[in-house]
């Protein structure tokens, strides 16, 4: 059975709770040929973020860009299991973020992909994707809410959640800001086997 639409939002005009529905949602929830029951799960992503950035480091500077997707749960709410299996699902498949020599900051999934052929651009670029992330909230929204939790794990202030949206925290360990720098040294400087 479908469960009955329970996202709301705070009506700007009158501040009472409404349903965040759309009609094409609607749609989908009131179809039977897409119910759950038939093994369908209907999953709305809250936020896609896409960043266009300049990373420094030894070699050069260069063009990035990371992204990443967010289940925001308002009002204390949690996943439901087929939330958090397809949640889990797709986390592991848009993921692309290599191990380093001090093992891998999640497990990594997806052949490994560092370039995306970017319309905007129209190149190849340098991608890194951040799989998907649940940000939960005991408000409606950062101001109102006592408490923010980061993938179950992480609590975070409102300033951690901007710089987390904003790729300068690591998303996968918000404790940490982001290094995306390239590890090898300039071609100039790197060791040579005659110089050992």
């Amino acid at each position: 059975m479908t469960r009955p639409f329970n996202q709301r939002v705070v009506c700007e005009h009158c501040g009472r709770n409404t349903t965040a529905e759309s009609a094409f949602e609607r749609w989908v929830r009131g179809e039977s040929q897409l119910a759950s029951s038939g093994g369908i799960v209907r999953y709305d992503l809250d936020v896609l973020l896409h960043r266009y950035m300049v990373a420094d480091d030894l070699k050069s500077s260069r063009e990035v860009q990371a992204m990443m997707f967010i289940e925001v749960k308002t009002y204390s709410a949690n996943l439901t299991e087929a939330q958090r299996d397809t949640l889990g699902l797709l986390n592991q498949v848009l993921r692309n973020r290599k191990p380093n020599m001090h093992g891998s900051p999640r497990r990594q999934v997806g052949g490994q992909l560092r370039k995306a052929y970017s319309h905007r651009n129209r190149r190849e670029v340098t991608l890194f994707a951040f799989g998907g992330h649940l940000l939960q909230m005991s408000g409606s929204c950062p101001q109102d809410s006592v408490w923010m939790r980061w993938d179950w794990t992480w609590d975070l202030t409102i300033q951690q959640l901007i710089e987390v949206m904003r790729f300068e925290r690591d998303p996968d360990n918000p404790e940490n800001m982001l290094d995306i720098r390239r590890r090898s040294q300039p071609f100039s400087k790197q060791l040579k086997l005659l110089d050992i």
